[in-house]
Parts: structure tokens; C-alpha cells; sequence
């Protein structure tokens, strides 16, 4: 097994970080995953962001396609490592939006734990299903203000899901549907979560490379 060099400089790390043991260590890094090739980083996952922000850099000219299809595939041959895998597959549903394929990117991110609070994410995809004239998603209702999170949701999570999907449906059947709900309270309640309707949106947060695109 051949023996990786230690790599862990925190956040953002690139080439400039690197002794002559590491880079020349990468650069069997690079030249593998060139080719689809994996090769094992031992933890040290910041060689693996290295190359990615790379690969981002390079989204106009591969295309999204490509760089989706890619994006997927590395998190699956690096799926034991969870931050690295995870990364992979949000930047690869930015490919999505890139591409325009917002219904298939609802369905790539349809929230699975709901003991969290995803304001950032579900927002986005509200603003999605308003665009795209959908319901609004109970799940992100919920997570855009944060559901509660005791042991015996914890323990129960696909029972709470359902209760909170009927509860939430319930409640704009014998009222009027959620968005509209929205825009008749927002004006008086600042509190409540802010659909703004995007016109653009950011792509690949969390690297060095992000920017805005125009949204529908």
C-alpha cells in the first residue's frame, strides 16, 4: 500500500500548501482521477478538494453534463469519506441548476433528515416550487424554522415525516395553499421565512470557485 503524506491544512486547500513530498504525491493524484482511476487518500481529503476545485474551474469547458456525471461518480468512489462524498454530490446537483433541470434537482435533494435546519437549502427549493407553480414541500416548510428534536423523534423519524406531511397538507386544505398563506402574512410578520423568487441563484458554495447564474 503505498504511503500518503499527511494533508491536512484546513479550508481551501491548494497546490501552494504543499511540500515536495506531498505535490509529487498529488500529482499521482491528479493523473489517477484524470482517468477515473481512484486511488486511496487515507483521510487526507484535502488532496482529493484540491483536485475538484480544480475540476470546477473547468465547468465551461467541460460542460455541466460532464462535470455532473463526474462529480456523482467521485462521490461514490469516495463515499467512506463523508465530508468529501457529500461536497461531490451538492456541487454535482448545482450542475443541475446550471443546467436547468430544476425538476430533476428537487427530486437529487429532497431533504432526508429533518432534525436539522436547512434555511439556505429549503429556501431555494421553495423558491423553486413557486416558480415551477408546485405545492410547497411540507419537509422544507419545516426545516426553513427548524423542527424539534427529542429522542423519540430522533428514533422515529420516517412516523414524524408522515405527521408532519399531514398536518402541514391538512392545514392549507381548510385554508388556502402555503405560498399564498405567505404572501398573505409576510408583510405583517417578519419572522416568517423570506421567499424572494429568485432571479439568480450561487453555484458550488464551499469552494473557490462561486458565482451567481441567472435562475428561469
Amino acid at each position: 500500500m503505498m504511503q500518503v503524506p499527511k494533508f491536512n491544512p484546513g479550508y481551501f486547500p491548494s497546490q501552494a500548501d504543499m511540500n515536495r513530498r506531498q505535490l509529487s504525491f498529488y500529482k499521482k493524484i491528479e493523473s489517477s482521477l484524470d482517468k477515473g482511476k481512484y486511488i486511496d487518500v487515507d483521510g487526507n481529503i484535502g488532496y482529493v478538494f484540491v483536485f475538484l476545485y480544480k475540476l470546477l474551474e473547468r465547468w465551461n469547458e467541460d460542460g455541466f453534463d460532464y462535470l455532473c456525471e463526474y462529480l456523482i461518480y467521485l462521490s461514490e468512489i469516495y463515499k467512506h469519506e463523508e465530508k468529501l462524498s457529500d461536497y461531490c454530490l451538492r456541487w454535482a446537483s448545482d450542475c443541475l441548476l446550471g443546467l436547468e433541470k430544476y425538476e430533476e434537482y428537487l427530486d437529487k435533494t429532497e431533504p432526508k433528515e429533518i432534525t436539522v435546519t436547512r434555511t439556505h437549502d429549503s429556501n431555494l427549493r421553495l423558491n423553486i416550487q413557486k416558480r415551477l407553480n408546485l405545492s410547497a414541500n411540507p419537509i422544507d416548510l419545516l426545516l426553513m424554522v427548524g423542527g424539534r428534536k427529542t429522542q423519540f423523534i430522533t428514533s422515529n423519524q420516517a412516523l414524524y415525516r408522515d405527521c408532519i406531511i399531514d398536518v402541514f397538507n391538512e392545514y392549507s386544505e381548510e385554508n388556502m395553499e402555503w405560498f399564498s398563506l405567505f404572501e398573505k402574512w409576510l408583510p405583517k410578520r417578519e419572522w416568517l421565512p423570506s421567499l424572494n423568487y429568485f432571479s439568480s441563484h450561487s453555484l458550488f458554495n464551499g469552494s473557490t470557485l462561486q458565482f451567481e447564474i441567472e435562475a428561469f
